[in-house]
């Protein structure tokens, strides 16, 4: 199958941008499946995805079709801060649905047990995004470049086992990336794509969702790589976010 990678379109005007937050952090998501512009978790953190100000540089993280970025039509839903968007072509469609949990401990399918405590603290803040395809097929790719501090610092990405996600660093900021969920069939890739004149490598995923498959990504930052595992191995892996989405829809208020 042959896959294209066309670049994004040079700088989106700003109101063609949905915004999504939870009070605490925003984001800022373009037609074409693209954030262009992350800050977590809380306002004042350097932004990890900075496009919005530097097209050749700055970070993103886009999930499209694989036959280019081109806009999808977009809506909230529900009346809640939940942004869908949805592309159609020929061969299928698919909805790409970005949020963040208002955060519930409730929506944790069981209790995550450390050695010598149970860890009932509140979950991370994360950036929550659902692919799935809602009749047809379709080829997705999904691109990551992190750029932490405001893409002042240089980052470091390293794979996790069995395509489970990965870890980008640099400078304080340690992001965490876990897939959740997947309900996608094989050939299913996750590489890392380096750029000799880049500081920052890009994380590049290649799959095809038939009717009914899809899958979840998870995205967040911590303090230290420490304590970046943690939160991989014992919370965004366990977390139930299809539940956490039901319980975004009885909360309202937008970022």
């Amino acid at each position: 199958m042959e896959w294209e990678n066309k670049p994004h379109q040079t700088y989106s005007l700003i109101n063609a941008y949905g915004v999504i937050g939870d009070s605490h952090a925003v984001v800022l998501i373009a037609p074409d499946g693209s954030i262009d512009w992350a800050s977590l978790p809380d306002f004042d953190s350097p932004a990890i995805l900075s496009r919005l100000l530097d097209e050749r540089h700055g970070g993103y993280f886009q999930i499209t079709p694989a036959d280019g970025p081109q806009r999808g039509s977009q809506c909230y839903l529900h009346r809640t801060n939940t942004l869908q968007t949805r592309f159609v072509r020929a061969q299928g469609a698919v909805e790409l649905t970005d949020f963040i949990p208002m955060g519930t401990v409730q929506a944790w399918p069981r209790k995550v047990v450390t050695i010598n405590r149970v860890n009932t603290r509140r979950p991370h803040r994360c950036l929550v995004r659902m692919i799935e395809c809602t009749y047809g097929s379709m080829p997705v790719t999904m691109n990551l470049k992190v750029t932490p501090h405001n893409a002042t610092v240089p980052a470091e990405v390293v794979l996790c086992p069995d395509s489970m996600g990965a870890f980008i660093s640099g400078g304080l900021q340690h992001v965490v990336l876990a897939l959740s969920d997947v309900r996608v069939r094989e050939p299913f890739s996750l590489e890392i794509v380096q750029d000799s004149e880049e500081w920052h490598p890009t994380l590049r995923a290649r799959f095809v969702l038939s009717e009914g498959e899809s899958l979840i990504l998870a995205l967040a930052v911590e303090d230290s790589i420490q304590l970046a595992h943690q939160l991989f191995w014992d919370e965004l892996l366990q977390r139930d976010f299809n539940a956490e989405l039901i319980h975004n829809f009885g909360l309202s208020g937008i970022a």
